[in-house]
């Protein structure tokens, strides 16, 4: 997902200009700058408002953007971009949380952070479950717009590589054992 993809930017760009320039069919250049819903996007964690100066929008050529008689592109930047905006250093900081100096304080933020993540098998499989949705949602969504089938088994590929990391993760999950407490 990438800020030029969220609705406000739906029918800015000029994907026949697009295709064209990339070698690209159109279908495939709507599956590379099509919008996604932002409600879909809600399972995703954090996801601001629209954010004209974020690096995740790109520095499109402007040939490459939709010109209509009095109104204003949306996606247009006057200058590119090449710096995280604040918006972007704050997602980041909300996906990340930075780890404490001290240990007494790392600890505490630690136990904090633990707390907050699901901890039984049932919570993890009812996450495992909301990103599995998210993905099929955001998956069926590329397809309808882009109609390519291409696209659609490249998004399968990423899906199945997706399920591989997890099930990696969950068998070095299961091989740690916790370490006995010490006195």
């Amino acid at each position: 997902m990438h800020e030029h993809q969220r609705t406000l930017c739906d029918g800015w760009f000029n994907v026949e200009a697009i295709a064209a320039n990339q070698g690209w069919t159109v279908d495939f250049a709507k599956s590379q700058v099509g919008s996604f819903p932002d409600s879909d996007l809600a399972g995703l964690g954090f996801v601001g408002d629209y954010d004209k100066n974020s690096i995740m929008q790109y520095n499109f050529p402007k040939e490459w953007l939709v010109r209509k008689p009095g109104q204003t592109n949306p996606c247009l930047r006057l200058h590119p971009i090449d710096n995280l905006s604040p918006k972007d250093i704050a997602g980041i900081r909300a996906l990340y949380p930075r780890a404490a100096a001290g240990p007494n304080m790392a600890s505490a933020q630690r136990a904090a952070h633990v707390r907050s993540r699901p901890t039984s098998a049932e919570d993890i499989a009812k996450e495992r479950a909301k990103l599995t949705q998210a993905q099929a949602t955001l998956q069926a969504k590329a397809l309808q717009r882009s109609g390519n089938a291409e696209a659609n088994a490249k998004a399968s590929r990423a899906a199945a590589a997706l399920q591989d990391v997890i099930t990696s993760l969950d068998q070095v999950e299961s091989s740690i054992q916790p370490s006995p407490s010490t006195p």
